[in-house]
């Protein structure tokens, strides 16, 4: 069976692809803390359901001079 991640509703990471198959859908929104900043190396460790909008807002409030840009892959199902 099936097992597809939704995390920031974009669609982008191809959440809503579990349905159309019979699969299970898993809620990661409440997974939603950046755990570490690695500004030395531009690495971040984030939790699945941490949105890009927050990072970047996170990134600007600590003056960090990173930015994590909106993914350009498509999904095809």
């Amino acid at each position: 069976m099936p097992i597809v991640a939704f995390s920031g509703g974009t669609s982008l990471e191809g959440h809503f692809g579990g349905w159309r198959g019979g699969g299970i859908c898993l809620n990661m929104t409440g997974l939603d803390q950046i755990l570490e900043i690695h500004e030395e190396d531009s690495d971040l460790v984030v939790q699945a359901g941490v949105s890009w909008e927050e990072i970047n807002a996170t990134l600007k409030e600590k003056n960090i001079p990173l930015f994590f840009p909106v993914s350009q892959a498509r999904w095809c199902f």
